[in-house]
This record gives structure tokens, sequence and C-alpha cells, in this order.
């Protein structure tokens, strides 16, 4: 779970989104998450958008379900 965007309380998924497209792709910014119970600040690089590139998947193949976080790559 994404919990902060360089040091930024994160409320909700829009949320996050609105404060990455303020950012340049290549842009370096510091996600602070959840994981597996505990928290961990993790760096990332914004991305460019791509309208037709491939999404990430939540790894469950029997889940429609799709994330929509394409344009951040783990740097």
């Amino acid at each position: 779970m994404i919990t902060e965007l360089d040091g930024q309380k994160i409320v909700n998924g829009s949320a996050l989104q609105v404060a990455v497209s303020e950012d340049i792709p290549g842009t370096e910014i510091k996600l602070g998450v959840i994981r597996n119970g505990a928290s961990q600040t993790i760096n990332v690089k914004v991305g460019e958008y791509k309208k037709n590139a491939e999404v990430a998947s939540d790894g469950d193949a029997a889940s429609p379900q799709k994330g929509k976080l394409d344009w951040l790559s783990l740097s």
C-alpha cells in the first residue's frame, strides 16, 4: 500500500495519480509504502504515460482487475 509520495501523505489512488502527474517523466520520487506490515521507502522513476501500453496486473489470473501504475518504474 502506498502511503506517501516525497514525504507527503497520500490518501487514495486518485491523490497519488494527481501528485505524480505534476512530475515530469524521468523524475525520481520516493514512495512510502507498507509491505508485509512494515513501512518502507522505495525510489521510483516517473515514466511516460502511453495510452495503449500494457498495464500491470495484480498477479491473480482469475481477477479481472488491472493496475494503472504503469507510469512508475522502480529505480
